[in-house]
């Protein structure tokens, strides 16, 4: 059984009539809007407060960014955010939510999560059979690595790669390298997507190794191209011309 602990953060108080995207569920707070600031440390979990004191919700503190604060619960109480079963609530969600709509036998690889569309910004995770490749772009969501690594174990996730960029690195003082996070797997992994088999290179490929997220376009020219003669430029593992001949 879960036990909610009311917790104190420092708060960020916005300026009057600021809270609006706030009460619509806009996870972004930008500096322009920002009465108070917090003395709080980049990345750091903050609670954002409208000109009354009225708790909006709580978010991850970004010191060196226009965007200074990304919610990630838009809750009126304040709760411990440092409890994996918080966030392991937020995987499972996700994880319901995309095996409802994939079919496990013809396909392995897909996102799982997708930063604040999952209320988790600041990371993607994509999973390819039993390794997760997780990109980690806030010092907020580094600083919760090692929970969000156990929630994904609990999934059944056997291995973690983590991924870091540059850019990341000097805005977000991102001090954790890409690599592999506990267990070592395989970097060149084959996977499945729609029964087309692809071999991915998770270390060395682009964003997470492959454009999981064309999954559905890749399926639509298949179904549109038979007979047909189809140009592929721009191909990097050339996902969409291996669905034309399959």
């Amino acid at each position: 059984m879960s036990v909610i602990c009311i917790m104190e953060y420092q708060k960020l108080e916005l300026k009057s009539g600021r809270e609006k995207p706030v009460l619509n569920f806009h996870p972004w707070i930008f500096s322009g809007g920002v009465k108070t600031f917090p003395k709080a440390k980049n990345g750091e979990i903050i609670e954002v407060i409208d000109n009354k004191g009225t708790v909006l919700g709580a978010g991850f503190y970004s010191a060196n960014s226009q965007i200074v604060c990304r919610l990630f619960d838009f809750s009126k109480i304040v709760i411990d955010f440092k409890s994996i079963d918080y966030w392991y609530k937020k995987f499972e969600n996700a994880y319901k939510l995309r095996t409802n709509f994939i079919d496990k036998s013809t396909t392995n690889c897909y996102r799982l999560i997708h930063a604040e569309g999952d209320f988790l910004p600041g990371i993607i995770v994509d999973v390819y059979a039993d390794v997760a490749v997780m990109q980690v772009l806030t010092k907020g969501t580094e600083n919760l690595v090692e929970i969000f690594a156990a929630c994904l174990q609990k999934l059944g996730i056997e291995y973690l790669y983590i991924k870091t960029k540059i850019s990341s690195q000097e805005i977000e003082n991102i001090s954790l390298p890409s690599g592999w996070f506990g267990k070592t797997g395989k970097t060149e992994i084959e996977v499945i997507e729609n029964g087309v088999k692809f071999k991915i290179d998770i270390e060395k490929g682009q964003k997470t190794g492959f454009f999981i997220d064309q999954r559905d376009n890749r399926a639509l020219l298949k179904s549109i191209s038979k007979g047909k003669s189809v140009l592929n430029t721009f191909c990097y593992t050339g996902g969409f011309s291996i669905y034309r001949f399959c």
